[in-house]
């Protein structure tokens, strides 16, 4: 928000009259330059004669052929050009003409301000646009006539009550039929009509009137737009509620940022007194070598000693206070920083105390430049960090001697672990040789003893050993292929036995959607899953304990796993969870002397997970009601080879059956979606909005919604809430481009079904699905698209898109593909064009929308995922993080990421154009093309649905001329749903198809 000057909201070329002129003269010269008012000049100053005036001179039968020098009119207010626009709206609401002259300094007339101006010149997103007409409508007052009164009749009600307009009404006393204005009156002056005549015959009609429940924002934008001064405010019957003047609309507007420049005076000065007590000390320097200080807040004397008066009166130079060991750098980054001509720059350096202590401060300085780019003055923030920096050299020791003794103590574990093996081996070995059938009951009781307790302590040795190679990062991570059937096959075999001597019921569930081949550290793996299910196992005396392996999204050719294992055992109480995942401890010492144990078992199952690049243990426990355990994993898929015995053939993907919803409101992920559940075969409705798509699940029979979280206006988790209210168990599977934990709690608590993340890849899309939809066991062949060989994407030399992946995400239809590339491109050069731009704004503190800049880069984000743009997705994903942390990027970031959208473009341009080249295959038949062109108007005329593939049949019959020439705009209109352009577009391409030779090719 800014004011500007006046001079340039002024109507520059004044029109103004002679005084010696006479009123009949004025009025036609204000008709003959379409105006409501004029100047008049003189030896009685700057007067002026309105509309208002003239209804009073004709009231009071004055003639107009009388001089203006004669007659009593209101002087006109002068301000100078250079006042601001508060004191000028402060003046002219006090001036009865509501008009001010604007005067330079010598005195010379420069312009005339009025509402008018002000109003044309006003940004309508000031106004508040949730407050409608209803609630200042009275702000005017109403002044009304009959239809059959003559004119005179109608100066006689103007003339007492200062107005120039009124509305005309008929019978109904509340319902107008039109309104005589400003424009009316001067018009019918001038023209010397009959006042005894009818005003219905003068009347502006028919009356244009706002309903009351319109915002002011888009009554001012009506306002303006129409040239109308008075707005006729209306209810919904259409009775009178009043007259909104224009100037009503423009004070409210200047009177809030009135407000508002108070309001930021009174926290300036609230925070220079904070300034003057608090930690962060405030200098001005001038700009002249030594940095003379001008100014200083009184608290520098806690920083340096001195009061902030004697270094102002004993000029000290700036440099003369920073030492001398620092002097050269901070003098170095001074000029490199301004010949960068950076707004800000932060750095860390010491002044000297006056006792000659050392002061460590933190230096936050801006600089000032003139109109000319030349430096004036700098400003510095200091803090003093002495203490910090003290402290922190003081940590930084300590952490140093705590690792000296952690890796100390480390070493001895591993020793002595590593010294007691060797007995233990021996021990566990001669135990076990020890079979004298001669031997006593007794005796052999006490062998199986010595055996059970030596292997209790060998597994106390190996956490110890685990643990102590967990903490020096000596445990290598092996990868390799692993089916994770032989996990649960092994797992069965652990503890089938130790389940059911307990009588428990031992399980392990699965997503239909897992692969059964990935690439991991399947040892690893197994000892987390065995220690984590071994434990429940332990500590629960009745019940179940379930281990479930779900896939939770897939990046590419990584698949995020989640395990979790649930049991109904003893749970663990508040204060014991806290203590579970430190070593060498237990929820108490009960469980020791119970069921034994080193405390190390989930400290090291939490480790190996995190050297895995997993993310947990958490754990979900109700002290006597059970426990579950959750971790997960990113394992990487393994393509299946066909001559591998060991690997099943996988089965083909099963056809699903049903109607689904699509809420989505960007076009490019609408149609990714649509065209990979339409490969399933479903039936696809499509919602750009969360209304849209409460609305469809009214009126259409769905069996399932597809539901975007983040929309405008009612987003995904309003939507289901409303939905939920008349639809209870309609399955709504979420979508977002979060792939957190909390984002899919979140979904859940409001009713969905199921969660899924951005980009949705293809399969995971279809077994997710395949939970709650009809499955058709005998399916149709999937539609064969326009597939592209290995050898085509070889010669197109592509770093920014992953072409292949793209298409897959499409079912292969390479025309679709196409399009939505084609869409992104407009997206980029259109809603998101300002993203840049904002980015830079907010890296430059010229700009705080974060919300907006968030907004835009995480609807991208998505976008650029299901197109398979690499590159430019990872970057969003970056920005996207650092937003979200209200973390600007640095220039070089910017410059990095304008970068890659170049060349991301480049690219889409040269992919397009080498596909569309090599896909064109169309040979001219008039006829058939003819009949297809006409086919698609009338699918336009009635607003039907007109598929891609339709559009490239069409392709098929069409010259390569008539196809670059018109079928692009055509294809562009219809996948926006511009189906008016596209109507005329089609019927110019007709004419044109009729215009060419049947012969052409």
């Amino acid at each position: 928000m800014f004011f500007p000057k006046l001079i340039e909201l002024a109507t520059r070329n004044v029109i103004t009259i002679s005084e010696q002129a006479s009123i009949e003269q004025a009025v036609h010269h204000m008709r003959e330059h379409n105006i409501r008012d004029v100047i008049v000049t003189g030896s009685l100053g700057l007067r002026i004669i309105t509309a208002k005036e003239l209804v009073k001179l004709s009231a009071n039968n004055i003639s107009f052929s009388r001089p203006l020098l004669s007659i009593e009119l209101n002087l006109v207010p002068t301000i100078a050009e250079t006042a601001s626009v508060i004191d000028a709206i402060t003046l002219i609401s006090e001036h009865v003409d509501e008009h001010l002259c604007l005067t330079n300094p010598a005195g010379y007339l420069t312009g005339i301000i009025s509402y008018s101006d002000l109003a044309a010149s006003l940004d309508p997103q000031y106004l508040a646009k949730n407050k409608s007409l209803r609630q200042v409508v009275r702000l005017s007052r109403i002044v009304r006539v009959h239809v059959d009164d003559s004119l005179k009749k109608v100066f006689q009600k103007l003339a007492p009550l200062n107005q120039s307009a009124a509305l005309v009404l008929a019978d109904s006393a509340t319902q107008p039929v039109g309104i005589i204005t400003q424009s009316d009156l001067i018009r019918l002056f001038d023209e010397k009509v009959d006042w005894h005549r009818s005003v219905a015959e003068y009347m502006s009609s028919p009356l244009v009137t706002l309903n009351e429940s319109v915002t002011l924002h888009d009554a001012l934008n009506f306002s303006r737009e129409q040239h109308i001064k008075r707005l006729v405010v209306v209810d919904d019957q259409e009775r009178i509620c009043g007259i909104l003047h224009q100037k009503d609309l423009v004070s409210l507007v200047y009177q809030d940022w009135a407000e508002l420049l108070k309001s930021q005076k009174r926290q300036a000065e609230a925070e220079r007194d904070l300034f003057a007590g608090g930690p962060v000390n405030v200098l001005i320097w001038q700009a002249t070598p030594g940095w003379p200080i001008e100014f200083v807040s009184k608290n520098i004397e806690n920083l340096l000693g001195h009061t902030s008066q004697a270094i102002v009166d004993a000029k000290l130079s700036y440099t003369a206070l920073i030492h001398a060991e620092d002097l050269e750098r901070v003098e170095r980054e001074r000029v490199h920083n301004l010949e960068q001509g950076l707004r800000f720059w932060e750095s860390r350096y010491r002044l000297m105390h006056r006792d000659g202590s050392i002061r460590w401060v933190y230096d936050y300085t801006r600089p000032e430049y003139d109109k000319h780019g030349d430096l004036i003055k700098l400003y510095g923030y200091l803090l003093d960090q002495t203490d910090y920096i003290l402290l922190n050299e003081q940590l930084a020791e300590s952490q140093e001697r705590a690792l000296q003794a952690d890796q100390a103590k480390s070493d001895f574990l591993a020793n002595m672990s590593h010294e007691i093996r060797t007995p233990m081996n021996a021990i566990i070995g001669l135990s076990e040789l020890i079979n004298d059938p001669g031997m006593s009951a007794e005796t052999h009781k006490k062998i199986q003893q010595i055996q059970q307790a030596a292997h209790g302590l060998m597994a106390v040795l190996n956490d110890i050993l685990d643990f102590t190679r967990l903490e020096t990062t000596q445990v290598q991570v092996v990868e390799e292929a692993f089916r994770l059937s032989d996990i649960e096959e092994s797992l069965k075999g652990l503890f089938s036995y130790a389940a059911q001597s307990k009588q428990l019921i031992f399980s392990i569930e699965t997503d239909v959607q897992l692969a059964s081949y990935y690439l991991g550290d399947k040892f690893r793996i197994t000892q987390i899953l065995t220690n984590l299910v071994g434990n429940a196992i332990k500590f629960t005396e009745q019940g179940f304990v379930k281990l479930v392996i779900r896939i939770l999204r897939l990046e590419q050719q990584q698949a995020w796993l989640s395990f979790e294992v649930c049991d109904s055992g003893v749970g663990v109480s508040p204060e014991n969870k806290r203590k579970l995942f430190k070593p060498f401890s237990q929820a108490d010492s009960s469980i020791t002397r119970k069921y034994g144990g080193s405390g190390l078992g989930l400290v090291i199952s939490q480790r190996l997970v995190e050297a895995l690049n997993g993310k947990g243990i958490e754990l979900e426990t109700t002290e006597g009601k059970g426990s579950c355990f959750r971790f997960e994993l990113p394992l990487t898929l393994v393509e299946q080879r066909h001559d591998d015995p060991l690997q099943p053939a996988i089965p083909p993907l099963f056809q699903l059956t049903g109607h689904v919803l699509i809420v989505e409101d960007n076009p490019i992920n609408q149609q990714v979606l649509k065209a990979q559940l339409e490969g399933f075969g479903l039936t696809v409705s499509l919602a750009s909005s969360g209304e849209q798509g409460v609305e469809m699940c009214k009126t259409q029979k769905l069996d399932l919604v597809l539901m975007d979280i983040q929309m405008p206006g009612i987003d995904g988790y309003q939507a289901t809430k409303l939905i939920r209210r008349t639809h209870a168990n309609l399955p709504i599977v979420a979508l977002t481009a979060s792939a957190t934990l909390e984002s899919r709690q979140s979904a859940l608590l409001v009713g969905m079904t199921d969660h899924l993340s951005k980009p949705i890849d293809s399969q995971l899309l279809h077994f997710a699905l395949g939970r709650w939809l009809e499955r058709n066991m005998n399916p149709t062949p999937p539609i064969s698209h326009q597939e592209v060989r290995s050898d085509q994407l070889s010669e197109v030399n592509l770093k920014f898109i992953d072409s292949r992946a793209g298409l897959k995400q499409l079912e292969g239809n390479r025309t679709l593909y196409i399009s939505l590339l084609t869409n992104f491109i407009r997206q980029i050069k259109g809603p998101y064009k300002g993203l840049y731009a904002l980015l830079v704004d907010l890296s430059q503190a010229k700009s705080t929308d974060w919300q907006q800049a968030s907004a835009m880069t995480h609807s991208l984000k998505s976008v650029t995922s299901s197109l398979a743009l690499t590159h430019l997705a990872k970057w969003l994903q970056i920005i996207d993080q650092k937003l979200s942390e209200k973390c600007a990027l640095t220039a070089l970031e910017l410059a990095d990421f304008k970068g890659v959208v170049t060349q991301t473009m480049n690219e889409i341009d040269h992919l397009i154009d080498h596909w569309k080249d090599d896909s064109f295959v169309g040979q001219f038949d008039k006829q058939a093309a003819l009949e297809r062109v006409r086919a698609l108007s009338g699918a336009v005329e009635v607003n039907e649905y007109i598929s891609l593939d339709r559009l490239t049949d069409c392709s098929k019959v069409l010259s390569r001329e008539l196809h670059q020439a018109y079928l692009p705009e055509i294809e562009r209109a219809i996948t926006e749903f511009d189906y008016h352009k596209a109507r005329e577009l089609l019927l110019t391409f007709e004419q044109a198809i009729l215009a060419t030779k049947a012969k052409e090719h």
